[in-house]
């Protein structure tokens, strides 16, 4: 009897071991999956930004000689990582630099930048300001994009209690 005990022990541990090692094997297989994957990801995203590098360069130039749609252009392009890193802090710079020159769509990516709290501090009073700015420029541009996301945003903002002109609200949802 004690050798069926033990020879049915022997098998169990056996059977267990077989199972961990096929484990491993399924995981170590589906580790080198995941590995190739992001490789391919990767190896995209490369290519992606080597053929969109060369517009980002030409926007960059413009934007730092001063052209405002440029500096807007080139927060959008940080702001997306179109031929650059992300990085929400540029495009905010960049959108900054646009909006104080009066490029609407930019003053709605600013407030918006400031209603999320994207590459700057969260304020809905600075995003209520420049959603305001966008609204009063009446550019058919930065109305669309109010239209599209701003009155959401200011909608949340009277949520959070943000002191919001009525002028605004009327402004963003008129056609």
């Amino acid at each position: 009897m004690r050798e069926w005990v033990r020879g049915y022990e022997q098998a169990s541990r056996e059977k267990r071991e077989r199972e961990a090692a096929e484990r491993e094997e399924q995981k170590k297989k589906w580790q080198e999956e995941q590995a190739r994957q992001e490789e391919e990801r990767v190896r995209k995203e490369e290519v992606k930004a080597q053929e969109e590098e060369p517009e980002f360069l030409r926007v960059k130039l413009l934007a730092e000689r001063g052209d405002a749609e440029a500096q807007a252009q080139l927060g959008l392009m940080y702001e997306l990582g179109r031929g650059t890193k992300v990085d929400h802090i540029e495009a905010f710079k960049w959108y900054m630099l646009a909006s104080k020159s009066g490029v609407a769509w930019a003053q709605v990516n600013l407030g918006l930048a400031y209603f999320n709290g994207r590459g700057v501090d969260q304020n809905d009073k600075e995003a209520a300001k420049w959603f305001h700015k966008a609204a009063l420029s009446g550019s058919t541009g930065g109305q669309k994009e109010l239209d599209g996301s701003g009155v959401t945003a200011l909608c949340r903002l009277v949520q959070r209690g943000a002191a919001v002109s009525v002028s605004i609200i009327r402004r963003s949802t008129s056609g």
